[in-house]
């Protein structure tokens, strides 16, 4: 008798938020059947955290808090039920110590991107990023495959281990990843604050291009530039001066004005004096932050010599490129050659940073 009473006082102590309880009620009642299975696998949800919570012993008090906390989470779309089950079923506490970060959100080369959800699990940490379009750019797209460069978590003074960021779903304008660290210790930290980075968030794409050099010019135009790098291997190399920065002439088969700033291409092919020359050109990676592009030539022989230069195309900074290969006449008819190339488009040199607090249990 005195438990039943002990029990029923502690059950009448409990204070849900206002419309809290209504706010099941009215759903559970809701006629409309597709929405109606909808929220009952809300409904589910608290009744499995119910019982997952009666089963750890969790205070009575606390229940009406954890309610709304499950339906803070499951209203804000950023986690879907299957995987929210499986969460719960590996590990029973993640609802417990999943919260809604506060002011997680920060806006970089036209990507808005937000910490949507973050937990802890053992001695990992998780969280739920989205990425979206800020007003007026097209970055994020619905079929893309997005990549990124590297990430780093840091909870307090603590810095997480390895990472990883998989792609989760893509709703509302929006690409969802979920994103887990391994932690040091499975302590719950309170109060602390998170630094999250995220570098880079592009598309990349890869293809080759075989090279036939059986017709390759023997006698080619040449211009002079100023070159970007100072060791150059002069016996092979017919400079302009004696010092950097040093004068070249290169090869001048492609008019500048028919050069596609957007991609990285071959400008020039020829064989002068037994060395096999191979220019190409691409957008300067080193200015640009929502355009990669790189070629480069591969072959059997070793290359002897790279010149490097740069020149503006249409206002666009562009950087070239021409490989020397010393080889015979003879054997150039059975030389073979791939320009393997490689393109990153989106913001593949941007770094979003956030910071925000980890929630009191």
């Amino acid at each position: 008798m005195m438990f039943k009473e002990e029990y029923k006082n502690a059950y009448n102590e409990i204070t849900a938020p206002t419309g809290s309880t209504n706010k099941i009620l009215e759903r559970a009642k809701c006629n409309n059947t597709p929405k109606r299975m909808h929220i009952a696998w809300k409904t589910v949800i608290v009744g499995i955290f119910l019982t997952i919570t009666l089963t750890v012993s969790m205070n009575l008090p606390t229940f009406a808090q954890e309610i709304a906390r499950i339906i803070n989470i499951w209203e804000s779309d950023a986690i879907d039920y299957a995987y929210f089950k499986s969460l719960q079923r590996e590990n029973p506490e993640w609802t417990q110590n999943a919260f809604i970060p506060e002011n997680a959100t920060v806006t970089n080369n036209g990507i808005i991107m937000k910490v949507e959800l973050a937990t802890f699990c053992e001695k990992e940490f998780i969280a739920v990023i989205s990425f979206a379009n800020e007003e007026g750019f097209n970055i994020i797209q619905k079929d893309a495959e997005y990549h990124y460069y590297d990430s780093s978590v840091k909870i307090g003074e603590n810095v997480t281990q390895s990472s990883n960021m998989e792609f989760m779903k893509f709703d509302n304008e929006k690409a969802y990843y979920l994103y887990t660290a391994k932690r040091h210790t499975a302590r719950i930290p309170e109060s602390e604050t998170i630094c999250m980075e995220i570098h880079g968030l592009f598309e990349s794409r890869n293809w080759e291009e075989s090279i036939d050099v059986s017709n390759v010019s023997l006698n080619a135009d040449t211009r002079v530039v100023k070159l970007h790098n100072s060791n150059v291997d002069e016996t092979l190399i017919a400079l302009e001066n004696s010092e950097f920065p040093y004068l070249a002439p290169v090869l001048n088969m492609t008019p500048l004005s028919e050069i596609k700033t957007e991609r990285a291409t071959v400008t020039g092919l020829a064989y002068v004096d037994g060395i096999l020359r191979i220019q190409t050109c691409q957008p300067d990676n080193g200015v640009s932050n929502t355009n990669y592009a790189i070629a480069y030539s591969s072959c059997s022989e070793e290359k002897a010599e790279e010149l490097i230069w740069y020149e503006k195309i249409d206002g666009q900074l562009m950087l070239f490129i021409e490989d020397y290969y010393i080889i015979s006449e003879e054997a150039l008819n059975d030389f073979s050659m791939v320009i393997k190339f490689n393109e990153k488009n989106g913001a593949w040199n941007t770094t979003w940073s956030v910071a925000f607090e980890v929630e009191n249990n």
